[in-house]
């Protein structure tokens, strides 16, 4: 019950500190002259509420839902038809405004547009093609969380710069920002508590 829902490194380490905190508790139970059935009741009562301490560990570890998260962008960053789409939909951002936007605002723009959509998704597809890459998770979730934060900024951009685009991207970008705040804390996971193994 306390691991429900944790990935499979998270949940095997949980159940390792378990076993080894019941172990020890027991032990001291009995050194104070309780039989063992009481010692082991004693112990288990104190590995305290199994709700409780789940809250605890989906704050620390990565769940199963944000473990196949981490897979999926690895397979779409590693994707040929994935970072072809990309590149496509980053000309076509750059190439739709050109006309009507000002001159200094369409230069940021096209910047943004060009990192998010193109510059970062070609730098994780080169990457990911390199052997260390497999030991630096941290790393590319990091990436992947700036390149996301570069596509928010510029729909953002464009959604805001006329009021017909307003209603085109605004469900767009509210999407893209959940996507961020998800890749943050997924990325703030990995980096503090777990380097677990997603795959080959």
């Amino acid at each position: 019950m306390a691991t429900k829902g944790i990935a499979a490194a998270g949940k095997e380490r949980i159940t390792r500190e378990i076993e080894v905190h019941f172990a020890e508790a027991v032990e001291a139970h009995i050194a104070k002259g309780e039989p063992q059935e009481i010692a082991q009741a004693s112990a288990l009562a104190e590995l305290g509420d199994a709700k409780t301490a789940r809250r605890r560990f989906l704050k620390k570890h990565l769940t199963t839902l944000e473990e196949k998260h981490v897979l999926n962008w690895r397979n779409d960053g590693n994707s040929k038809r994935q970072l072809l789409l990309n590149l496509f939909l980053g000309g076509l951002l750059i190439a739709e405004p050109v006309i009507s936007f000002k001159t200094t605002f369409l230069y940021v723009y096209m910047v943004i547009v060009s990192l998010g959509f193109i510059v970062f998704p070609i730098f994780i597809f080169w990457l990911l093609r390199q052997p260390s890459i497999k030991s630096k998770l941290s790393l590319l979730v990091f990436i992947t969380l700036i390149q996301g934060v570069f596509c928010t900024f510029g729909i953002a951009t464009l959604a805001f710069s006329e009021p017909s685009y307003r209603i085109i991207f605004g469900g767009v970008l509210l999407c893209l920002i959940g996507l961020d705040l998800g890749r943050f804390k997924t990325w703030r996971k990995i980096r503090k508590y777990e380097k677990p193994a997603i795959g080959n």
